[in-house]
């Protein structure tokens, strides 16, 4: 005789493997526990289908130019940015930095310079916010996350000069890709060291990709009377700079970003001719490059990726955004998508960009701005794509697009320039969501599932807030053998949480609210339970925001206004 399996759903929030597959299995199990059990468990109302999810990584000061996203080995956005001291209005009083955040001027608090920043979500789903390189080194006894190196000459960097970043990760290394005033850098981390690629007055923003032995290439164009593609590639102790075309005189938008990447074992370059629109590929052959012509009365915002040995590229024309796909010697067009000249205006005056990732079955994500904010659209091997709805993308621009191998969480980051901070969007099932708000101060560890010496005092209190991923306060205090009423309030705005009561870490949800971003208050109507203590979390972020609910006799009162934070 065969054995019921019972999968919990913290089980299947805490497995990316199956987490699509046992979400099913959870719903079906707590609608047979409901019909079975005499204690009440209400529906947990979960949006169904793929949602996407803006959320603010970063905010302080003007952060979040030129972004760049990969995904690492645990399927977690990481972002590569610039950041700039706020330009504050006469009246405007400066937001104080948190200690241990990167730091953005010298020492002496002189006018300009800016830092390399990085960002990622760690596996706790706490936004890690550091730096890549900062113009000064770090005081002692304040450490700054990633360990960024002190680079004197980014005391110079203004927004103008900061052309773009670019960033690839292999196993654990990180490694990352800049434009400045001072030429092309890299720096490779999670500790970072950094050098200079070549040291230029001019160059287009870079592209990075790393070999199988995770060995990296450099990819960038250089001003001059006819600009100049190049490839650097890391041999030894040193980078070995190769010419690989040269294209028209330098007009408006020169030097252009380039990109690079891996088509099977070669590496495939791509970059749009600012002054004769066309949009060019090179691929290495033995030790020469050969190009040809992909498309023509291109505008720009070229991008690149691929997928074993076929290759997509996104691109403005003055009909809209063009995607093609292909190898070298052949592409074919997939579609195009906007319209005129709105697909592609950046309201910055700056030169646009798309974005472009294939999954490991074939499927094209790819992302543009149109002066009014960021879209996205995806399709199947050889289908025209689809635009998915996107919520709070206006004044976006500068998008950039990563997904996971297998497809099933899509990161879309871009640059708000209304409210000059670094944006992230996450597009997947609600249980796939790995979402958290910037990393919050320590927080004092949560009570355990045996409640310690909550409730003890006997006042009831049944409010409580979440805010900087985390819950306040930690215990909670109801009346037991009576109805009572918790009041839940989300404070991180553009951030989902809920509220749900448990018997026990892992058990069968007994109340919940509604996941769904803040700001908002929602109030949970619970019925009556038996004298004990039981445990509460966000389904979305379980492991930071949990606490106990000490269910107590005689407590009487069962509204939510007794105490919180």
């Amino acid at each position: 005789m065969s054995r019921p399996i019972v999968v919990t759903r913290a089980a299947a929030l805490r497995n990316p493997a199956t987490r699509g597959r046992l979400i099913v299995a959870v719903a079906c199990l707590v609608a047979l526990t409901a019909a079975c059990s005499s204690v009440p468990a209400p529906a947990v109302k979960v949006p169904e289908g793929r949602q996407f999810i803006p959320m603010v990584p970063d905010s302080i000061d003007d952060v979040g130019l030129a972004p760049s996203l990969a995904v690492d080995g645990e399927g977690l956005p990481n972002i590569s940015y610039f950041g700039f001291a706020a330009q504050l209005e006469e009246g405007d009083i400066p937001v104080a930095r948190p200690v241990g955040s990167p730091f953005l001027q010298t020492e002496d608090g002189g006018e300009g310079g800016g830092a390399v920043l990085l960002a990622n979500l760690t596996t706790e789903q706490i936004w890690n916010r550091g730096a890549i390189a900062q113009p000064r080194e770090s005081p002692g006894g304040v450490p700054v996350p990633f360990g960024p190196a002190a680079e004197p000459s980014l005391a110079s960097l203004t927004p103008s000069s900061a052309k773009g970043t670019d960033i690839a990760i292999a196993g654990t290394d990180i490694h990352t890709t800049w434009t400045a005033d001072t030429g092309v850098w890299y720096g490779l981390g999670p500790s970072f060291e950094i050098e200079a690629v070549e040291e230029t007055r001019e160059a287009g923003a870079p592209s990075i990709v790393t070999n199988g032995s995770g060995a990296p290439t450099v990819a960038y164009t250089v001003a001059g009377a006819r600009p100049e593609v190049r490839v650097a590639e890391r041999v030894g102790e040193r980078w070995k700079v190769t010419p690989v075309t040269t294209l028209s005189a330098c007009g408006e938008g020169c030097p252009p970003a380039t990109h690079v990447a891996l088509l099977g074992e070669e590496l495939l370059v791509v970059v749009a001719d600012p002054l004769s629109g066309e949009l060019i590929a090179a691929q290495r052959q033995g030790d020469t490059w050969a190009t040809e012509v992909v498309a023509t009365d291109v505008t720009g915002g070229a991008s690149l990726a691929t997928a074993g040995d076929s290759a997509t590229i996104s691109f403005y024309t003055g009909s809209g955004l063009e995607v093609m796909t292909g190898g070298f010697g052949s592409w074919s067009r997939v579609t195009s998508l906007g319209s005129g000249t709105g697909a592609g205006a950046s309201t910055e005056g700056a030169s646009p960009s798309s974005g472009v990732a294939v999954d490991e079955a074939g499927t094209v994500w790819v992302s543009w701005e149109d002066g009014e904010g960021i879209h996205l659209a995806s399709g199947a091997d050889g289908e025209e794509l689809e635009e998915v709805e996107l919520p709070d993308t206006t004044g976006g621009v500068t998008p950039t697009v990563a997904i996971t191998e297998d497809g099933s969480s899509v990161y879309l980051a871009w640059y708000d320039t209304v409210n000059a901070d670094l944006r992230l969007g996450t597009y997947a099932e609600i249980p796939d969501l790995l979402i958290a708000a910037p990393s919050p101060p320590p927080q004092p560890a949560a009570p355990p599932a045996g409640g310690g010496d909550c409730g003890q005092d006997g006042e009831i209190v049944l409010a409580i807030v979440a805010l900087n991923t985390a819950f306040d306060p930690t215990c909670l205090i109801g009346p037991a053998g009576e109805p009572f009423m918790v009041t839940f309030e989300n404070q991180d705005a553009g951030i989902p949480h809920n509220f749900e009561i448990l018997p026990e870490p892992g058990g069968e949800v007994l109340a919940a609210t509604e996941v769904k971003p803040g700001i908002y208050t929602d109030e949970l109507d619970v019925s009556a339970l038996d004298e004990g203590n039981y445990y509460f979390q966000c389904v979305v972020h379980p492991e930071p925001m949990n606490g106990t609910l000490a269910v107590i006799a005689g407590g009487g009162g069962g509204g939510g206004n007794g105490g919180g934070g």
